[in-house]
């Protein structure tokens, strides 16, 4: 016995392991009805993707298999200039287990990254390439050995923004003044936690030097003969990261993210607890008027 079908969608959101997801458009052509199995080669696009940072106008190549198993022959995004690619990978949905997702990104330009996120006082330079290696299972998803890297030649990192020295000091503004700008020849961001909790990221810097505009003076000078490194290590929650930083420049976010919530919670009934006795009205037993 044979069995065929087809089935469409024209706009499917939902809410995966790894963030929400809109606007997924797919035909499945079904070779096994029964079976759910489907000819190779595939196609859906997806509008939206949002693991923490958002990726639109994908397309993924794939192939259902018996036994509630995808094949997927690869997906693609353009990603702040550059692209991301996601390897070839089984997913099992037939019991709980882990499902393992390769990304690779290509190309990011770090002044198109920053510009996702509209961080108006930031402007940065320079060419990176990384892989992004996730893993999800019934807990939500984490990387494990992620590793992003600028190209050869670098790139810079500046302040753009208004600061006085009213609200520095001093020496911090001559500080603030010679470092507002830099140039790296190196610098490398390693990535590894949950999603959804505590990432931990790792950012190395070298071949610090000054970039454009920022002030100079003698010790400035004498420092730059050093060989700096900087190693930074940042713990926090990957998605309120991001949320906590655009939101030094914009707290519209967090408004639109909370808000909602605490109006629901304001207009909810409140919850009945142990009743508390009226205060006794006394009068004293000799009392006056008085003025």
């Amino acid at each position: 016995m044979t069995s065929t079908g087809v089935f469409r969608t024209a706009g499917t959101d939902l809410a995966a392991a790894f963030g929400p997801v809109t606007g997924i458009a797919t035909e499945i052509r079904f070779t096994d009805l029964l079976n759910l199995q489907s000819a190779p080669g595939q196609v859906a696009t997806i509008r939206t993707l949002n693991p923490g940072i958002p990726v639109s106008d994908g397309t993924i190549r794939y192939q259902t298999l018996p036994g509630a198993r995808v094949q997927v022959e690869g997906g693609a995004w353009p990603f702040a200039g550059g692209s991301l690619t996601l390897d070839p990978t089984l997913l099992d949905f037939s019991a709980q287990s882990e499902r393992r997702m390769t990304f690779h990104i290509a190309n990011m330009a770090a002044d198109q990254f920053l510009q996702q996120f509209d961080f108006k006082n930031l402007d940065a330079t320079g060419i990176f390439d990384g892989v992004l290696p996730m893993i999800f299972d019934e807990t939500g998803g984490r990387i494990e050995g992620g590793d992003l890297r600028v190209r050869p030649g670098g790139g810079t990192l500046a302040y753009v923004g208004d600061l006085s020295q009213k609200d520095l000091g001093i020496w911090a503004n001559i500080a603030f003044q010679a470092l507002k700008s830099l140039r790296y020849q190196s610098l490398r961001v390693g990535m590894n936690g949950p999603l959804a909790g505590e990432m931990v990221t790792d950012v190395r810097f070298a071949g610090i030097s000054q970039g454009e505009g920022a002030k100079s003076n003698f010790i400035v000078r004498r420092l730059q003969k050093l060989p700096f490194v900087f190693n930074i290590r940042i713990k926090a929650p990957f998605r309120g990261l991001l949320d906590s930083a655009q939101s030094f420049y914009d707290p519209k976010r967090l408004i639109e993210r909370n808000l909602p919530a605490l109006i629901q919670q304001q207009s909810a009934p409140p919850s009945p607890g142990p009743a508390v006795p009226a205060a006794p009205s006394i009068q004293p037993a000799e009392s006056r008027i008085v003025p």
